[in-house]
């Protein structure tokens, strides 16, 4: 483990064992469900830890997938706004092909994070991390279309990203080019495409989330 005094640790378990299909319990000698280990940065920006809307997104996923019974095998995952990384890693230890992205400066922990959890992968090949902008929708296009086509995609995870007021304009406008990208694709407007996401209620920040969903629903309502 990283061990360095800017640095702690957050683990968090899964309810549902049996969804996290790399794991191997026979090596716990207590026998106790598989978790996700996560280093955070005491030093860090919004992007250097775990906020509870990302365990929320990924809690949800597992139970929705358990409740159903489903797996992510197969699954193709992009996650915007990776921060640590954990929502990605977490489908990734549910099977799931996954791209995190952030800015940068985030990709590091990212990639801290990837190497700490890589016993519950399949191989390293299935989970990746690049360098992602928004607002650059050229660099999505050639570099992640490269890993998979578009319409290979089965979700797009966002997780606690509506922080500003720029950030929240450059992502709904990558959103909205990526429904227009898939319907001009189609015949018709059903595609296998999903995009989730979760935040956290703050007050500071309402004006934010407002502006984001009702510019959101009176552009997407077209569609």
């Amino acid at each position: 483990m990283f061990d360095n005094n800017n640095y702690f640790n957050r683990q968090v378990y899964f309810d549902h064992p049996e969804l996290a299909v790399n794991y191997d319990g026979t090596n716990q000698s207590d026998q106790e469900n598989p978790s996700i280990t996560i280093v955070q940065k005491y030093d860090s920006d919004e992007s250097g830890v775990v906020w509870d809307a990302a365990i929320f997104l990924a809690k949800y996923l597992e139970y929705d997938y358990h409740c159903h019974g489903r797996t992510m095998v197969n699954l193709n995952i992009i996650e915007l706004g990776s921060g640590t990384g954990f929502v990605g890693i977490w489908c990734a230890a549910m099977g799931a092909s996954v791209m995190l992205t952030d800015l940068q400066a985030g990709i590091p922990l990212i990639k801290l994070n990837i190497a700490e959890n890589s016993s519950l992968f399949k191989d390293e090949e299935n989970v990746l991390v690049e360098s992602f902008d928004w607002s650059d929708r050229s660099a999505f296009q050639w570099n992640f279309l490269g890993w998979k086509s578009l319409d290979q995609i089965d979700y797009i995870l966002i997780s606690d990203c509506l922080y500003y007021e720029q950030g929240m304009l450059a992502l709904f406008q990558f959103i909205k080019w990526l429904f227009e990208t898939l319907i001009s694709r189609q015949q018709s407007h059903v595609c296998r495409l999903q995009i989730l996401m979760s935040y956290e209620d703050r007050d500071e920040k309402m004006s934010i989330y407002n502006d984001f969903f009702q510019v959101s629903l009176a552009s997407y309502s077209s569609y």
